[in-house]
Parts: C-alpha cells; structure tokens; sequence
C-alpha cells in the first residue's frame, strides 16, 4: 500500500520515480489478488519492475536465508540500476 500510494504521489508532483517490488508466492492466494488489483490500477507503468518471490524461492531456496536473500537483494539491485540507467 506504502509503496503504490509513494508512487502516485510522486508522480503526480511531476518526480522522477522508480518501484522494485517483490510479488506475493502462488501460496499467498489473497495478496496475489490485491497485487493483480493493485498493478492494474497502477497501469502497468514503464518505471514499475517486479521480482517474483516465486521465481527466486524456485531458484534459491535450497540456499541458506543469508546467502538466499544475498541473491535477491541481487536481483533487485540490477533491476533498479537498468531502470535508471
């Protein structure tokens, strides 16, 4: 909610603005259907990247926490540096 009301704030006072956000796991049923609503309403914007919580559990969850969220925080970093880049 923080992170999509930021955003339009942002925006609407005419600010450069970039959003990395993380989507809910398969499992999460009821958050998956508030981020569906949400990044609807958010119309798909170009300054707008999403990591799939799914994907990097399917890839690093055989890693220990530290080195697993070592590789999303990764992730993240590179998704933020190709959008401002």
């Amino acid at each position: 909610n923080l992170s999509t009301a930021l955003f339009g704030q942002l925006q609407a006072a005419r600010y450069k603005v970039f959003l990395v956000a993380t989507t809910p796991f398969d499992y999460e049923e009821e958050k998956q259907q508030y981020a569906t609503f949400t990044l609807q309403a958010m119309g798909g914007h170009k300054n707008i990247s999403l990591v799939s919580n799914q994907k990097c559990r399917e890839d690093f969850g055989h890693l220990n926490h530290q080195l697993g969220f070592s590789k999303i925080d990764d992730i993240i970093y590179k998704k933020a540096m190709e959008m401002i880049a």
